[in-house]
């Protein structure tokens, strides 16, 4: 190496500081010449400089370093620009999302599995919050309670379609949350009272529905109602009542998975009358108990009863 490049970079080395602020007030006179500058090498340049970044671990740790030291200014710019172009940042999220999908769905996956505990509390809160809400407005004088029976545990307590589902064109999917995001939306319509769960479902089994008279249509109606009442009486050690709560209106009580469908292997669809024919062939097993329609929505809503919180 010639002795004036030995000796420029040995006077380099040690004034430091002094070429560092010159460099810096030229970039500030010349601002536009340097992006341009800088730009144009970019372009000229842009696999070798993405490689070297790629394989550059010390380029990694610094900008780990920076930004973590930086946060909250970077997110303040960030906060800023996005405010002021709410419909750009919206579009290129869009057109973004649409060309990786998988890579949107990796991180989603991935942050749901780091945050689950969180997120599925801040799910639950927002949950309650509008049922509360929704509830509060069709509630008489905003008190929340079976407008039947009286019964104001809130997880207790379901929206009921008045004159029946359709009437509005609603299916039974068609509900929870669904229904309350909908009613919301649609500024709280008439047509809804709060009724427990075991008056609801009372109410629809009593309303009058139009059955075929024929004779095998009424003998299979009258065997039905026979083995419900045979299954709910086996698993109450008699009179069929509620396990939780003592209820015992049968219109109003249901079979209970203990430990979860998932865990016996039953679909959602498993239940009533599938349910109960498969309960006598195999003997009645183990693992079922009989629940009111009450208990059992709570039981499925928060993995125990209300009425066992204090156990």
């Amino acid at each position: 190496m010639d002795k004036k490049k030995e000796y420029a970079i040995k006077y380099r080395q040690e004034h430091k500081e002094y070429f560092a602020r010159k460099a810096k007030e030229y970039r500030q006179r010349h601002r536009q010449e340097v992006l341009l500058r800088r730009r144009h090498h970019y372009q000229e340049h842009r696999d070798e400089i993405l490689l070297k970044r790629k394989h550059n671990p010390k380029l990694k740790e610094y900008r780990k370093i920076y930004h973590e030291k930086n946060k909250e200014k970077r997110n303040g710019y960030s906060n800023k620009y996005r405010r002021e172009h709410l419909q750009d940042d919206a579009r290129r999220s869009r057109e973004y999302r649409k060309r990786h999908p998988d890579r949107i769905r990796n991180l989603n996956q991935r942050y749901y599995t780091k945050n689950k505990p969180f997120l599925n509390q801040k799910n639950r809160d927002r949950y309650i919050a509008l049922k509360k809400l929704v509830f509060s407005k069709y509630a008489p004088n905003q008190i929340m309670k079976c407008v039947f029976c009286g019964e104001n545990g809130l997880d207790f307590l379901t929206l009921d379609h008045i004159e029946g589902r359709k009437k509005h064109g609603h299916s039974t999917l068609f509900s929870s949350e669904k229904l309350w995001y909908h009613l919301k939306k649609n500024g709280f319509p008439s047509g809804y009272q709060v009724l427990c769960w075991n008056c609801n479902i009372i109410k629809w089994r009593s309303e009058p529905k139009i059955y075929s008279q024929k004779r095998t249509a009424i003998w299979a109606r009258k065997k039905r109602a026979e083995l419900k009442l045979e299954i709910l009486s086996h698993y109450s050690n008699g009179k069929p009542k509620c396990s939780c709560c003592n209820f015992s209106i049968v219109e109003g009580l249901a079979i209970d998975h203990i430990e979860g469908k998932k865990v016996i292997g039953h679909s959602k669809d498993f239940r009533s009358m599938k349910l109960y024919k498969w309960l006598k062939n195999n003997q009645y097993p183990r693992g079922y108990q009989v629940l009111c329609y009450n208990c059992n929505g709570a039981k499925s809503d928060n993995g125990v009863c209300p009425h066992n919180f204090d156990n």
